[in-house]
């Protein structure tokens, strides 16, 4: 009897045993760890100076391969994609250009699909693609979205931390000028050849500063005083407290001008389809004028704090005060009011021109009249 007792106890433990053996489900990858019953697959990567170390995983059951749970970014990837009831065809992370292909194709046959970047520092990004041709960029980001942005194509998620964008119809996948692949926003021509055909309009930079989305897109005439360091371009206008950013067409700042951290406003307007309306070109004039206004913006540096200009004026600044022609870029409506509140003012630094994008508005200079002048400004 006792033998019986023996073998019996012994047959168990080799079935439990047997059920301790588990078979991975076929929708698990080969690259997924068993950790206490369930399979994790992670993408771990060396994160580049600055970035946030994150290692993306995606949790599978262990006995349906089910995915339980993954990164919030890949979450709404793959909702966005399947919304049409379709499965989804996962190309992958870019920039590998296999991805790039993977995306193209399942466009152009008409197949859902997503696809991810990982991009610096705190934000990631990607395209999702439903069954009927709806494609849309999604961006999450740690630090989170200023609530404006939300609009007609753009819905925000996760608590202001996921922008969705949806791609403007006809939507062509393509090369941005970031250099990864998105969806190219249609041109509407006709708006754009009658935008660089306007009249030239006189106005101030007081007026632009009160109301820069009613020139956005202008070719004007003004006069103001531009004053220039090595990150920032600030030209402003008598009677006005604020000030816009100053530039040269290509983004070829003024003399004085080093560097700056750039910000998220793009020239160019938008008509009532999403489609974009080209920038007004602007193409610097070469000429006496611009060689003697350069002269002095050069020798701003040269002139000198002496005792007594700081004892009768604190610490003057010098300026050059000209009449300028150029283009005026500007930020939305609903942005700049945004900005006018003092809860909107911590976004700045996303939304607008100029360094860490401060600034609602920029003039874009095509020429500057001979009325250059070299000014001392008493704070």
């Amino acid at each position: 009897m006792a033998l019986l007792l023996l073998i019996a106890a012994a047959v168990c433990v080799i079935l439990l045993s047997c059920r301790r053996t588990q078979t991975r489900p076929a929708n698990v990858p080969s690259s997924a760890a068993l950790v206490n019953g369930d399979y994790i697959a992670c993408v771990p990567r060396v994160p580049e100076e600055g970035e946030i170390n994150e290692h993306p995983c995606t949790v599978y059951s262990g006995s349906t391969g089910e995915v339980m749970g993954r990164d919030v970014l890949e979450e709404r990837l793959r909702d966005i994609a399947s919304r049409k009831g379709n499965s989804a065809i996962d190309c992958g992370r870019m920039p590998d250009s296999r991805v790039s292909q993977c995306v193209q194709t399942a466009f152009q046959n008409g197949k859902a699909f997503f696809a991810r970047y990982d991009g610096a520092w705190a934000s990631n990004y990607g395209l999702a693609g439903d069954a009927e041709g709806n494609v849309s960029w999604i961006v999450h980001d740690l630090r989170g979205f200023s609530p404006v942005v939300a609009g007609r194509f753009t819905q925000l998620f996760d608590a202001g931390h996921t922008k969705v964008t949806s791609c403007v119809p006809p939507i062509k996948l393509g090369y941005t000028e970031q250099g990864v692949l998105g969806c190219i926003t249609p041109i509407n021509e006709a708006a754009s050849a009658l935008a660089a055909q306007q009249n030239l309009v006189e106005t101030t930079v007081c007026a632009v500063i009160e109301n820069p989305a009613a020139f956005n897109n202008k070719l004007v005439r003004l006069h103001g005083h531009l004053w220039v360091n090595f990150e920032y371009s600030r030209f402003s206008g008598d009677g006005c407290s604020g000030v816009i950013w100053f530039d040269y067409p290509g983004n070829d700042g003024p003399p004085g001008l080093v560097l700056y951290p750039d910000g998220g406003a793009g020239p160019g307007a938008e008509d009532a389809d999403g489609k974009r309306i080209l920038p007004v070109p602007v193409k610097l004039v070469r000429d006496q004028n611009l060689d003697r206004f350069e002269k002095l913006m050069k020798s701003r540096g040269s002139t000198g704090n002496d005792l007594k200009s700081i004892e009768s004026c604190g610490f003057p600044f010098h300026q050059v005060s000209a009449t300028f022609i150029g283009r005026i870029d500007s930020v939305s409506q609903e942005i700049h009011a945004f900005h006018l509140k003092p809860s909107g003012r911590a976004w700045r630094d996303m939304l607008g021109f100029g360094t860490m994008g401060f600034y609602d508005a920029q003039f874009v200079m095509q020429a500057v009249e001979n009325d250059a002048v070299l000014e001392k400004h008493c704070p």
